[in-house]
């Protein structure tokens, strides 16, 4: 018996489109995989000679998915370390990669696959429309088993989540599931999430991260010490409110694309906002962000505990930044700084200025400030 099949079973395409799709029914992941377990136990015959602790180790690096869905179901033997709440302390979860290989798992056809499956008298009337309409209903089937399976994925950690990363992915409803279980979260990363003032609550499937659900979250985790928004669209107010629903914040990582600055080129409300509401901060990042000196001077007057401090390709920093007088006061006051032509090989995104925000990008002038 196929698992991925069992898993997944009652989720692949419809093969027609003519009519409408009824709702696609919840998924309970964990009744799936106890009937699969029963009616398919996995083996017990070959267990590798290593111990426990080791092998916990081991599933830490293999990553979430291959964990959930082919690691546990290689033996008993970790099928039952896979419930070690230790393993999923650290859980990122990228999107991009996640998706690719659950569509995979799922078996869902491709569009030319599926129209190679069509009557050759209806084929005529599958149009440039109908791809999109097929691939809208392949990715709202993809996003949404890939939330049930995160939502599995925090009842495993059973409150011991420290360290979570979203990339291209997250809802509302997800961050609030995350916030009422996992209390002792010290590090939270959203990456390319799109957080913005906007409630859509009027949509039939909420995919969307607001700044709303985002400062609910952040109220619901007093342990937090570690936040990062890379290249999500939040803005100075949006930032204040952050710093102050995260006293003990000691790390803070704001990057952003240094393209299209033609419109408010020179913005100090983000920095202004994180002068006001950070003053404990030992490690801010900055990567590309507008400010001017206004915005620097006001950071280095408030963030007395700063440790580290990175300017990279802050453009309108570049004249101040030249004189050898304010440099060398940089560095007495912090003690690692990376400056504006800095290299740019650790930098965990691609770097390149031709790149354009377009909606997840920042923006001063926004109905927030």
């Amino acid at each position: 018996m196929d698992y991925r099949a069992a898993l997944l079973k009652g989720l692949k395409v419809s093969p027609s489109l003519q009519k409408r799709q009824r709702p696609t029914p919840k998924i309970n992941l964990q009744q799936m995989w106890s009937s699969l377990i029963s009616q398919n136990p996995p083996a017990d015959e070959w267990r590798p000679n290593l111990p426990p602790d080791i092998m916990v180790l081991i599933m830490q690096r293999i990553g979430w998915y291959d964990v959930l869905m082919n690691v546990k179901l290689v033996c008993k033997y970790w099928y039952v370390l896979s419930k070690d709440p230790s393993i999923w302390r650290v859980i990122e979860i990228r999107k991009d990669v996640s998706a690719t290989k659950l569509r995979e798992d799922m078996r869902i056809l491709t569009y030319e696959e599926y129209v190679s499956q069509v009557p050759l008298a209806r084929r005529a009337m599958l149009d440039y429309c109908k791809y999109h309409e097929y691939e809208a209903e392949v990715y709202r089937k993809v996003e949404k088993a890939l939330h049930e399976m995160v939502m599995h994925v925090i009842d495993l950690s059973c409150g011991q989540l420290h360290d979570l990363c979203f990339q291209k992915f997250g809802s509302d409803n997800l961050l609030k599931y995350i916030y009422q279980r996992s209390r002792q979260l010290t590090r939270l990363r959203l990456q390319e999430c799109m957080v913005c003032c906007y409630n859509y609550e009027s949509l039939d499937y909420d995919r969307y991260i607001t700044l709303k659900g985002m400062i609910q979250m952040l109220r619901n985790l007093p342990l937090l010490e570690e936040l990062e928004l890379s290249y999500t669209r939040i803005f100075g107010k949006g930032v204040q409110i952050v710093g102050r629903c995260c006293p003990h914040l000691k790390k803070f990582i704001l990057n952003q694309r240094t393209y299209g600055y033609t419109r408010n080129p020179k913005c100090d409300k983000q920095a202004l906002a994180i002068a006001n509401s950070m003053p404990g901060l030992r490690h801010l990042q900055l990567f590309g962000n507008r400010m001017t000196i206004s915005g620097l001077m006001a950071i280095l007057d408030n963030c007395q505990q700063l440790e580290y401090l990175d300017l990279r390709q802050c453009k309108n920093l570049g004249k101040v930044l030249k004189e050898a007088e304010f440099e060398t006061k940089l560095r007495q006051q912090i003690k690692h700084v990376r400056f504006l032509k800095d290299s740019t090989e650790d930098y965990e995104f691609d770097s390149d200025e031709g790149i354009s925000d377009g909606y997840i990008g920042s923006d001063c002038s926004s109905e927030l400030d």
